[in-house]
């Protein structure tokens, strides 16, 4: 009888803990476009590419609101840094928030659409999701001054005029 307490216990335990894994689902969902609907996810695009961001949000196991956040990262080279939040607010059951972002630099780009509930008690839900996009490297053709190019044919022409006289010396 001694062992049967316990079990029961635990199995009250399990229940509750998985009946209120149950209530609390909810499911973020993030989708980058380009002007033409085309999704641009993980691609490369041209510079001043107009991004346009749609940020999904639904409670599965009702129709509570949550607090909503999409932020924008770019890495040009040196790190993840933050560029810009697009949204910052509550968003109810099945909304959609659509917002645009101009690529204005080489490099790679993060679209980060977060949303947080917080249940009656004191648990916290969260959920995030990652959308990559990266940007054309231009390449600029420089022509150097004057005096750059006189030295750099200086140069050349006396490592030249060297090489010429060693092998004529032969």
């Amino acid at each position: 009888m001694k062992k049967e307490i316990p079990i029961a216990i635990l199995t009250l335990l399990v229940f509750a803990a998985f009946v209120g894994v149950a209530r609390a689902q909810i499911v973020a969902l993030i989708e980058v476009k380009d002007s033409g609907g085309n999704s641009i996810k993980d691609v490369t695009v041209p510079l001043y590419t107009v991004a346009y961001i749609y940020g999904t949000y639904q409670d599965l196991g009702g129709d509570a609101p949550a607090e909503a956040s999409m932020i924008v990262r770019f890495d040009g080279g040196s790190g993840w840094e933050y560029r810009d939040t697009l949204f910052d607010d509550v968003v109810n059951d099945g909304q959609t928030v659509e917002r645009t972002y101009t690529m204005t630099e080489s490099g790679s780009y993060q679209f980060i659409w977060r949303c947080e509930q917080e249940s009656a008690g004191t648990s916290r839900i969260s959920i995030s999701c990652t959308n990559e996009v990266a940007t054309d490297r231009v390449v600029t053709f420089v022509i150097p001054e004057p005096g750059t190019l006189a030295g750099l044919i200086t140069a050349l022409s006396a490592l030249g005029l060297l090489a010429f006289k060693k092998i004529r010396a032969k």
